[in-house]
């Protein structure tokens, strides 16, 4: 939700380029270059969204402080997601 009233209830949500510019983001840039990972989680939370970012490894590479997400572990996530989504 942009938190941005259009009549009523109703939200606007207008043109990307609204959106890129309320969340600091250079649209022309984007427009150019793409957008980075790093800048869709801030884009997400801007947004109001709560977003837990997780990067795939192999799983040799994974520890405790840094577990490697595998693809079953994405899974798994989606699963548990839908089972018991989160409270607001």
């Amino acid at each position: 939700d942009p938190n941005v009233v259009w009549k009523g209830p109703w939200r606007w949500y207008g043109s990307e380029e609204m959106i890129l510019q309320k969340c600091r983001i250079d649209p022309e840039r984007v427009r150019r270059a793409g957008i980075l990972m790093e800048e869709f989680l801030s884009l997400a939370r801007c947004q109001g969204l709560r977003v837990d970012m997780k990067r795939p490894c192999a799983p040799s590479q994974g520890d405790v402080l840094n577990p490697c997400h595998t693809l079953s572990n994405f899974r798994k996530d989606i699963i548990n997601s839908t089972m018991n989504p989160p409270s607001s």
